[in-house]
């Protein structure tokens, strides 16, 4: 599976888990979230995965949930800057 195939699938999963209000689930895909990002660099999206993965695990489920758009939002903007360096590679 490449980045961005790995990343589109985790922000359809984080939207369904938190339209289902699991705070387990969200935990479990903004970690898995933060650690791809993290891979390539992607620091801006890594460090508000690695903030709702924080707020689950510290009992500030709403505040992740809240915070979901956020990580979709720079995911999008991650995936469009990473698609576009690739096409600039000789």
């Amino acid at each position: 599976m490449t980045f961005t195939e790995q990343i589109s699938l985790l922000i359809t999963a984080l939207k369904a888990a938190v339209g289902a209000q699991d705070s387990s689930e969200v935990e479990r895909i903004t970690h898995e979230l933060a650690g791809a990002a993290g891979t390539f660099g992607a620091d801006a999206l890594t460090d508000r995965a690695r903030n709702a993965t924080e707020m689950c695990r510290t009992g500030q489920e709403a505040a992740a949930f809240a915070g979901a758009a956020d990580i979709c939002m720079e995911a999008r903007a991650t995936l469009v800057a990473f698609k576009a360096y690739l096409a600039a590679l000789p």
